[in-house]
């Protein structure tokens, strides 16, 4: 099934950031969620996907880079500048 992620917000991270990030701050820097627990219960239904990947670890330390594309739920997709 082919995506179309033209309508993903793109997202520029401070290059003061630490890399990598844990999935909850990650998520938290992107306004994506404002809770931990939000994100917990993201993750338990599987609905967090990076690069097609799907995150099942709440202490997940995510490598970010340039061009990623973070998809939370259905409608919130998001691509790292």
């Amino acid at each position: 099934q082919q995506r179309d992620y033209s309508a993903a917000q793109e997202v520029l991270l401070p290059p003061e950031m630490p890399n990598p990030l844990w999935i909850v701050e990650l998520l938290k820097k992107l306004g994506a969620t404002t809770s931990s627990s939000e994100v917990k219960r993201l993750i338990e239904s599987k609905a967090i996907e990076i690069d097609g990947s799907v995150i099942t670890d709440f202490k997940a330390m995510i490598a970010y880079k340039p061009g990623m594309i973070i998809k939370v739920g259905k409608h919130r997709i998001y691509k790292l500048q």
